[in-house]
């Protein structure tokens, strides 16, 4: 891309992905149903310079964390999952330490088969708090939502989306959005969400959805 303006710089805009390192990478391949990484640990996972083509889902991450967890993703390729690329599930009803999400340089490209595959998917319960950034992230050709969140928190969460690009997540008239981001008890907590230098082209109903349920009204 000659615009020196453009955030997305740097990437080959034939498929999508860093044109830097790809040499470099690890790949992990799968047959249909599999998941190709999967953890159930509260110690902190950090993936790096790997690739995970098929499978269903590529990465399988469960926490159930009482102090601080962190869960990094950095130069990253997910393609042609039939569900999602990374489904994380962390924390529970009892769990109370604070979620740290760290996403840089992260490719996804035909992940999710259809309407209930979301592409990068966290499910948070935790009585702590939560902070997310995503760099860098490029989806192509999603099945429904590229980035979806599910945020049950209770110490106030914060998101940042930086330099993205989506494209098409979901067929014109599904419920399925570029990013998704549901906050649905947030008690005394907060909920921001901030992005810069995002580009979503297609989703099938919104490039930014949020849904904030405060029962309260203290919030």
């Amino acid at each position: 891309d000659d615009d020196d303006d453009d955030d997305t710089r740097g990437y080959d805009s034939s498929d999508g992905e860093n044109t830097d390192d790809d040499d470099d990478r690890c790949t992990i391949t799968g047959a249909d149903d599999t998941q190709l990484f999967r953890t159930e640990s509260n110690v902190d996972v950090t993936i790096e310079d790997l690739v995970f083509v098929g499978g269903s889902v590529g990465v399988d991450v469960n926490a159930d964390m009482d102090d601080t967890y962190t869960l990094t993703l950095s130069n990253v390729a997910f393609r042609g999952q039939s569900a999602s690329g990374l489904y994380a599930d962390l924390g529970s009803g009892e769990a109370t330490g604070d979620v740290v999400l760290d996403f840089d340089d992260v490719t996804l490209s035909d992940v999710g088969d259809g309407e209930n595959d979301f592409a990068l998917v966290f499910t948070i319960s935790t009585a702590g708090g939560v902070s997310g950034t995503f760099d860098r992230v490029v989806a192509r050709n999603t099945g429904c939502t590229a980035l979806d969140i599910n945020d049950n928190s209770r110490a106030g969460s914060a998101y940042t989306v930086l330099r993205t690009l989506i494209d098409t997540a979901g067929v014109d008239g599904t419920d399925c959005d570029g990013v998704r981001v549901v906050h649905e008890d947030p008690s005394d907590g907060s909920l921001i969400v901030k992005l810069r230098g995002v580009t979503v082209l297609r989703a099938g109903r919104s490039g930014l959805r949020v849904e904030y349920d405060d029962d309260d009204d203290d919030g």
